[in-house]
């Protein structure tokens, strides 16, 4: 083999570990498990911190509001993992019915922490601005 014919190889093994690299990173399944499994720690860590400045920190409205945001940041991985938990040792451990389902976590999950999560962000903005705006005389 001549030193061109080496080279030439050498450069295609290259370019095709750098294609396979870049489209098994362009897969959306594979981007979104990798940032899904490697951020949740975080948002839970800073769902907690949230409730505790809270409670600790704030008071009223804004307080309230506050809560409202980092409860429904943990309750949703609480009850994520609650309806996977229940799912794999009721339904499929013990009564073997893989095709039943736990709902009541996951409509916790999917629809009420959602919608407590808009309810606490926009409550506590509105709480916010209100409380720094100064008072207008009249």
């Amino acid at each position: 083999m001549t030193r061109s014919r080496t080279l030439d190889l050498s450069v295609v093994r290259w370019l095709d570990h750098r294609r396979d690299r870049s489209a098994r990173y362009r897969e959306r399944e594979d981007v979104y498990q990798d940032v899904v499994l490697h951020l949740w720690p975080a948002v839970v860590v800073a769902g907690a911190a949230i409730l505790y400045f809270g409670r600790k920190r704030l008071s009223g409205r804004l307080r309230t509001f506050v809560m409202m945001i980092g409860g429904s940041i943990l309750g949703f991985f609480v009850s994520v993992l609650l309806h996977n938990g229940i799912y794999a040792l009721v339904f499929v451990t013990l009564m073997d019915r893989p095709d039943l389902d736990e709902p009541v976590f996951f409509i916790i999950a999917v629809l009420v922490c959602p919608v407590v999560l808009a309810v606490g962000v926009i409550g506590s903005l509105v709480t916010w601005r209100k409380q720094r705006r100064p008072p207008q005389e009249s």
